[in-house]
C-alpha cells in the first residue's frame, strides 16, 4: 500500500493531506484515489491524460515506464497539481 501526500488544490479535491492507497502501479493507485474521490479525476487528468506531477519516492516519475510502474509496499507518493506561468 503506498502512502500518497496531496499538495497545493489536491488536497481540497481529495478531502485531505495524505491517505494509504492500494496498488500494484502507479495507475492502480491514482484509479482508486479517483474512485473514492471523484474530485481528483478532474484535478489530475486534463482530456484523458495525466496533467498532475507525481513524485515516487522523492523523484519525478519515470517517463519511459509512466503510470505503469510498479509500486513497493512502502513506497511515497506525492502528487501535485500542474505548474504553469511564465
Amino acid at each position: 500500500m503506498a502512502r500518497v501526500q496531496f499538495y497545493a488544490g489536491l488536497r481540497q479535491a481529495a478531502g485531505c493531506k495524505e491517505a494509504d492507497v492500494p496498488g500494484a502501479t502507479v495507475a492502480e493507485v491514482l484509479q482508486a484515489l479517483v474512485g473514492e474521490h471523484p474530485a481528483l479525476g478532474a484535478a489530475l487528468f486534463h482530456e484523458g491524460r495525466l496533467s498532475a506531477i507525481i513524485i515516487l519516492n522523492g523523484r519525478t516519475l519515470d517517463p519511459s515506464q509512466g503510470l505503469e510502474t510498479a509500486l513497493n509496499e512502502n513506497d511515497a507518493i506525492a502528487i501535485f497539481p500542474p505548474i504553469s506561468g511564465g
